[in-house]
């Protein structure tokens, strides 16, 4: 991503429309997940491009040797963005999939 403006302007095109089709994608679902939880107050492009930036930051500190394992940064990032967006509406889905 940042060494897209290194490319030529053909190839930066066709990489800037896959970024448009990422973050078109992520806010689609974004969206339907919002829609299923009723949840009103997230644009779900702007919380596509959180996310997309979230993850696409990790090759910057990630180290296979380091402390945190795969399975926990998933966790992690997986309760930072979904419990923002969702709010309550996560909490109480991770009750009652802890009740079952």
């Amino acid at each position: 991503l940042h060494e897209c403006r290194t490319l030529s302007a053909s190839d930066r095109s066709g990489i800037n429309r896959r970024k448009k089709e990422y973050v078109r994608m992520a806010a689609g679902i974004i969206a339907d997940v919002t829609k299923k939880y009723n949840v009103k107050d997230v644009n779900p492009k702007l919380a596509a491009y959180a996310l997309l930036g979230m993850l696409n930051w990790t090759y910057q500190w990630y180290k296979t040797s380091g402390t945190s394992t795969r399975e926990e940064i998933v966790r992690t990032f997986q309760r930072i963005f979904l419990q923002g967006i969702l709010g309550s509406a996560w909490v109480d889905r991770q009750a009652n999939a802890a009740a079952h």
